[in-house]
């Protein structure tokens, strides 16, 4: 057997039963897509405290006769059963064909309490009241599936055209992805070429932290004096004069300062350089110098006025 049950008040709660193979049939004759609810046909019947309200049908008769009693009976008890009601109701509504065969079925002691009316079944669900508080049998093993094949018979296309989009998207991403990996990979090989051209010799880790910090060397520290300047400066006076030259340069990026070993004719052309570099805005201070054979050789710091 197969019970449902459904609270009504308090601790009181509505049961019913019906063999599991029945109720098996029945969901296999309505098929898989019926989602609906399973309800006794007694418990569909109008009723009110007080009164009992009958089908009367071929052999059987259903009948309700409380909130949640309800039952069908074999016509030829229908007499004894009602009188072993523990509440007996105060009036009968009576449904059926035959108003006479209908109550002689009743026996004696009901007749005087029917109120027989023409119809069946279907005409005392016309003055039932909906049915949604009703106990549903579909309980348990026996309770609505969520209706997974229906959901994708009817979402079936639209599944499929996601699933075509998302594999193009991701083969459109993978695609991106390698052309973006070959232009990386052009792009670093460039910064190493370039980097080579700047600094041929060392590792190269970071080409461009590296180079940036090479860079920096020559940036100017406190007064703000870069090195092109002074260089330029310097150059400009050197080549101006006829007989001088530079055997060597060095630059220094913590005090801005660089250091000339020039070659020229005599101390006098050694001054006048000075005196140039002075004109340019630049302090030029002698170091050192030295006579050899028939040329002077010295050294001026340089730094930015």
């Amino acid at each position: 057997m197969h019970f449902a049950c459904q609270p009504l008040e308090g601790d009181l709660y509505a049961v019913g039963l019906v063999t599991s193979r029945l109720l098996s049939d029945w969901l296999d004759a309505l098929g898989p897509s019926f989602e609906g609810p399973v309800i006794s046909e007694a418990l569909l019947l109008p009723w009110q405290p007080g009164e009992a309200c009958l089908v009367m049908e071929s052999d059987t008769v259903l009948l309700r006769y409380g909130k949640a009693l309800g039952a069908r009976i074999d016509k030829t008890l229908l007499s004894v059963f009602l009188s072993s009601l523990e509440d007996s109701p105060q009036s009968l509504i009576v449904y059926g064909e035959n108003q006479l065969d209908d109550l002689q079925a009743l026996g004696e002691p009901w007749q005087q309490s029917a109120q027989w009316r023409r119809g069946g079944f279907p005409a005392a669900l016309m003055v039932a009241p909906a049915s949604e508080h009703a106990m549903d049998l579909r309980q348990g093993a026996f309770a609505p599936r969520l209706p997974l094949a229906r959901w994708w018979q009817h979402w079936r296309t639209v599944g499929i055209a996601a699933t075509v989009a998302l594999i193009l998207q991701l083969g459109a991403d993978l695609t991106e992805y390698q052309r973006l990996r070959g232009e990386n990979l052009q792009i670093r090989e460039a910064i190493q070429a370039s980097y080579r051209q700047a600094n041929p010799r060392g590792a190269v880790v970071n080409p461009e932290k590296q180079l940036d910090q090479q860079l920096s060397e020559f940036a100017a520290r406190g007064q703000g004096v870069l090195f092109t300047p002074i260089l330029a400066t310097v150059t400009k006076s050197v080549a101006s004069m006829e007989d001088a030259s530079i055997s060597s340069l060095n630059f220094s990026g913590s005090t801005s300062e660089i250091r000339l070993d020039i070659v020229a004719e005599d101390y006098q052309a050694v001054e006048v350089l000075r005196d140039r570099l002075t004109q340019q805005g630049m302090t030029a201070t002698l170091e050192t110098s030295s006579a050899r054979e028939d040329r002077v050789r010295a050294r001026i710091r340089v730094a930015a006025s």
